[in-house]
């Protein structure tokens, strides 16, 4: 038995998140196996989604899709596999019911826009997501085996679960993003990079969009910042003395001393604020998650459109509710 795996997305074809899942979809097939024949990425193109699952049809057992299963337009994997198959997607009464007590449980009204994710053909089984919006597909033609995968990945699911603030991080970023009414994320830190535990964005789409896994640059991005600022002195500074810090744009602060005084900046602060260093298009302000002791264990950030607001702005508009949700998230671990 053999497949393909499409990642779907085109902050992939950007470069600007890593494609973890499909490192550990190929772990996952290769330790049952299962001869993986192509990992091909894709952007969000309905067109070339649907040529893509043709060709990986024509030539696999099985093919494994991940990402493009969101509420917003250009989330069109649902559409892709439809086109492949002939077939019409409909609004599946029973799913769109789960997707409306996922909000109703958080105290919140499913926005239309999210009747999408409750989408079957006739051809497809609904793959339950317990921790999300977005329920995957099992489909079975011609003998052939598709996967159209929740946008979680398992092993990351088993690190979550075990933190003790899981649950309540997932309301507060709710709450937050319905209150700011902008994209955002909750982070750790890992080495040099900040890896995404919780995401959730609005319908402005940005260019860079993390999910659930994915690992940033530390330097060039406003959770970075806060959860840098937040390390002993001598942890500082083997991470200035040996980290790679790769100029993204012609923003990114890639002078160890200019950096160093930055995120000294954001530990007497208490917030970063970062203009443009990830991508011309981003700009974030961030806080940190503090649990009952008073140590940083995670960072907290509104992404925003560059342009629209400055670091003024954005600290009179957001600072404070980003403080109460993280306040929030540090009353649910006392």
């Amino acid at each position: 038995m053999n497949a393909y795996i499409l990642s779907i997305g085109a902050e992939l074809l950007h470069g600007h998140i890593t494609d973890t899942n499909a490192t550990f979809l190929s772990q996952e097939l290769d330790a049952r196996g299962i001869e993986l024949l192509h990992v091909i990425q894709v952007g969000d193109d309905r067109k070339r989604i649907c040529e893509s699952i043709e060709r990986a049809l024509s030539e696999a057992d099985i093919v494994i899709c991940t990402g493009g299963i969101g509420p917003t337009e250009d989330d069109l994997t649902r559409e892709g596999i439809a086109d492949a198959l002939g077939e019409t997607p409909e609004v599946d009464a029973e799913l769109r019911a789960e997707v409306e007590a996922f909000f109703a449980k958080r105290g919140l009204t499913m926005p239309e826009r999210n009747a999408k994710q409750a989408w079957l053909i006739p051809s497809a089984e609904a793959l339950p997501n317990p921790v999300g919006t977005a329920p995957g597909w099992f489909v079975e033609t011609d003998g052939k085996h598709y996967w159209l995968t929740p946008r979680v990945l398992r092993l990351g699911l088993s690190y979550l679960h075990s933190l003790p603030y899981w649950r309540h991080a997932q309301l507060a970023l709710e709450e937050l993003c319905a209150r700011v009414r902008q994209s955002c994320a909750l982070s750790v830190l890992d080495g040099e990079d900040i890896v995404y535990l919780l995401r959730q964005h609005t319908k402005r789409i940005l260019p860079v969009s993390p999910s659930l896994g994915s690992r940033l640059p530390a330097h060039a991005v406003s959770m970075g910042r806060v959860l840098l600022a937040a390390l002993p002195d001598d942890a500082l500074d083997t991470y200035l003395a040996g980290a790679t810090l790769k100029p993204l744009t012609g923003a990114t602060v890639v002078d160890r001393d200019k950096l160093r005084r930055r995120i000294l900046q954001a530990r007497t602060q208490g917030f970063a604020w970062v203009d443009r260093e990830l991508d011309e298009s981003i700009c974030g302000l961030a806080v940190p998650v503090r649990d009952a002791d008073g140590r940083t264990v995670a960072a907290i950030n509104v992404s925003l459109p560059t342009g629209e607001f400055d670091r003024e702005q954005a600290a009179r508009l957001f600072l404070l509710p980003l403080r109460q949700a993280a306040s929030q998230l540090r009353s649910s671990m006392i």
